[in-house]
């Protein structure tokens, strides 16, 4: 891989990831954007990972200052928790509680966004309301499924929970669910 970098035939994006180096049509080289091949190898659109964290608080508008590291929770990872530079960019890679897919992607981006919510969450009353509303139609996340996941996390996501007044929003799908019993 050294001899091959050095020719410049492929070009280093990151310890163990190499690519194979292109030019647009006036010989200028084309870099790889990082976020888009991270979202593509670590998420695959939504599919195995997320954003987590005060990134995931950051994007859906719970908090406005950016994060100066960047937190994915992905199936890739293969230890607890794994830092990596990348040009000079800090991120984060986490494994799940439990396998992500496409049925549960939503409550596991959802409970992560609870379980930081005390430490990332900067916004208050109306906005915050609003904010959570959005991000539950956003995400599409539901009652049922949550639910099954919640035991999973420490115990001070019951007191997250009931601060981000998400509870709100459940609140007729909880009804619903008592009714069926």
């Amino acid at each position: 891989m050294k001899r091959l970098t050095d020719k410049n035939i492929l070009t280093r994006l990151y310890t163990g990831v190499y690519y194979r180096n292109h030019s647009d049509e006036q010989g200028n080289p084309i870099k790889v954007d990082v976020n888009s091949y991270l979202e593509k190898y670590y998420m695959e659109n939504d599919t195995i990972g997320f954003y987590s964290g005060y990134e995931l608080a950051y994007r859906y508008g719970f908090t406005k200052k950016k994060p100066k590291v960047i937190e994915i929770t992905t199936n890739k990872a293969k230890t607890p928790q794994r830092r990596v530079k990348i040009n000079g960019q800090k991120y984060i890679f986490y494994k799940p509680i439990v396998e992500i897919n496409k049925q549960n992607i939503a409550a596991l981006r959802f409970l992560d966004l609870i379980l930081r919510f005390d430490l990332c969450c900067k916004i208050k009353g109306d906005e915050l309301i609003a904010t959570m509303k959005n991000f539950i139609d956003e995400t599409h996340v539901d009652f049922f499924t949550f639910d099954e996941y919640i035991n999973l996390y420490p115990i001070r996501i019951y007191r997250n929970l009931l601060n981000s007044k998400a509870m709100l929003f459940f609140k007729e799908e909880y009804k619903r669910k008592k009714i069926r019993l």
